[in-house]
């Protein structure tokens, strides 16, 4: 398992741990560093005594997933073939594969996700129509303490007075070597940072062109050291993605076939210059790529407001709360739910940010109820967990090709993060069955919970309204790439 896959996995676990629930990370093969990266997060590291990506390698994982009575578990390598997903299956625990290019056979995972601009979509990996698939730029999964960071807008240096170089968590494969000549030929004034993982494989002599240079060795917070650099030179892994975050202009050099697409299509949405594939690139192609950006600031502010558009920072969190609203299932109201929903919808606190606070009285509340499930284009679900318990509702109601949303969690069930899972759910059967441009949510302007959860299920807040009299929130939801 790379420093890579790691690093994204430790985005994730720090999105779920503390909120959702504890997390384990489980490795047959693993390098030092990384293995102390994890244990510094706070997280518990289990060995598995297994040839990675074996049989033995899934038993072992399916006996560590029912000792802990694991909801998830998340599998992330190129290595993970079908019959290690079928092997590691137990019925029991879902199983989320972070996947990023390739076919996905079988239907032995619950949820694929192809975090970046590389996501293919469903036809083109020949998914399972019951596997459900997320991705793009949306579920780029960074770490929070880069996230936290992120700074849009901040000024471009006139010059490039520091410069960051940053292979990876292995072979450097000859790069900063040539990365320091070259720039000692071009910008021998230019201070150098080398970041440094415990596996790294370059020498001092590697670095003696440069004036002037420091080296970190396995940084607690690789985010502090891209913010403190005016251009950075890198592989084309997740870090060009962090690097985009935080508005940090690159050169990226591909340190393997795998990162190819993510580096051509970082050229092409314009937030980094692609040298090449280390195997390919030289001093003087480096030396031609830094000249531009070394004497021109409106070049790199380009690549910097680029990134800082792509990138929110928020991918995991959205991750997690498509994992969340796998647990939960939604089907259509019957009459013999009226009941349930009057004694939910007199709720104090429901009633309190309802738009029409009054006391609802259960004739109304038979009328209403009677109207919207004969109309044609209202529609009412009620949210269950996997047990069967009904947790909350979510309501639609359309005109032409636009529709409101309504959703209430009922007051033993909160407390719980069920109200994104919960909009997110309705949206999603709302959307694979009708034509839908676009849906509203309106909220009272005291009920900041309620905002929260929908901009975790997707909507994006627009022009603030008043309904019936009150100041309200006005989100809306677009359809795009699904989660």
């Amino acid at each position: 398992m790379g420093a890579g896959h790691v690093m994204r996995c430790i985005a994730l676990a720090q999105a779920w741990q503390g909120v959702r629930g504890p997390v384990v990370f489980a490795s047959a093969e693993l390098p030092a560093a990384l293995r102390r990266r994890i244990e510094t997060e706070g997280f518990e590291l289990a060995q598995l005594e297994a040839e990675p990506s074996s049989i033995e390698d899934a038993e072992a994982t399916r006996a560590l997933v029912a000792d802990r009575d694991a909801a998830w578990l998340v599998i992330d390598g190129y290595h993970f073939d079908e019959a290690f997903r079928r092997g590691v299956k137990d019925g029991r625990c879902r199983v989320l594969w972070v996947h990023d290019s390739g076919p996905v056979p079988g239907s032995a995972v619950d949820l694929v996700v192809q975090p970046g601009p590389a996501a293919s979509g469903r036809e083109a990996i020949g998914l399972d129509p019951r596997v459900r698939l997320v991705g793009g730029m949306r579920f780029l999964l960074v770490r929070r303490e880069v996230a936290a960071l992120r700074n849009p807008g901040r000024p471009t240096s006139e010059r490039v007075t520091r410069v960051l170089l940053s292979f990876g968590g292995g072979d450097d494969r000859g790069m900063l070597a040539l990365c320091s000549h070259a720039l000692a030929q071009v910008a021998p004034d230019v201070r150098v940072r080398v970041l440094s993982s415990g596996v790294s494989t370059w020498s001092k002599q590697d670095l003696s062109s440069l004036r002037a240079v420091d080296v970190v060795h396995e940084p607690a917070n690789v985010a502090e050291h891209m913010c403190w650099a005016d251009l950075a030179i890198s592989g084309a892994g997740g870090t060009c993605w962090e690097q985009a975050l935080l508005g940090l202009p690159a050169l990226l050099i591909a340190m393997a076939d795998n990162q190819l697409p993510y580096a051509r299509t970082a050229a092409r949405l314009g937030v980094a210059e692609f040298v090449g594939h280390y195997a390919d690139v030289t001093e003087s192609a480096l030396m031609e790529a830094f000249r531009p950006l070394l004497r021109d600031p409106a070049v790199r502010h380009q690549m910097r407001t680029k990134g800082e558009e792509l990138v929110d920072g928020k991918g995991a969190e959205r991750l997690a709360r498509a994992m969340e609203s796998e647990g939960i299932r939604i089907r259509a109201a019957e009459a013999g739910d009226c009941e349930l929903l009057f004694r939910w919808t007199n709720d104090p606190d429901v009633r309190a940010q309802s738009f029409t606070s009054d006391p609802v009285v259960w004739e109304s509340h038979c009328a209403w109820f009677d109207r919207m499930l004969a109309d044609a284009d209202s529609w009412i679900f009620i949210g269950l967990t996997d047990d069967g318990e009904p947790i909350g509702t979510v309501r639609f109601s359309r005109d032409g090709e636009e529709v409101t949303i309504g959703v209430s969690v009922a007051r033993e069930a909160r407390g719980h993060g069920y109200a994104a899972p919960l909009i997110l759910r309705g949206v999603r059967e709302m959307a694979g069955s009708h034509k839908i441009e676009l849906i509203h949510a309106f909220i009272k302007t005291d009920n900041q919970a309620s905002v929260r959860a929908f901009e975790a299920a997707a909507f994006e807040p627009v022009e603030p309204t008043t309904v019936r009299g009150c100041p309200a929130h006005h989100l809306v939801w677009k359809p795009r790439d699904e989660g």
